[in-house]
């Protein structure tokens, strides 16, 4: 049986494979649909807060993947979000 950190650091590294930056722009990666999003057009705290409302309307995205894009955006955009 795997431990809690275990089990977080494999939870970690599946959402690594459906978030992550690629080539100037943050990929999102289902498998079944993949969206892209240039860190160009992160250019404030408001833009990236319109990208995650935006991606809210989407049907394949969940909450874990919401959080690794806040992520992952926030630092390629040097955008700092406290807590993250």
């Amino acid at each position: 049986m795997k431990t809690h950190l275990e089990q977080y650091m494999a939870h970690r590294a599946e959402l690594a494979k459906k978030v992550y930056l690629e080539d100037g722009f943050v990929v999102l990666n289902t498998g079944n649909t993949t969206y892209e999003i240039a860190v160009n057009r992160l250019h404030s705290h408001e833009s990236l807060a319109n990208w995650a409302f935006h991606l809210t309307e989407k049907t394949w995205i969940d909450m874990d993947m919401m959080r690794e894009f806040l992520r992952v955006a926030s630092v390629a955009a040097n955008l700092p979000l406290e807590g993250v």
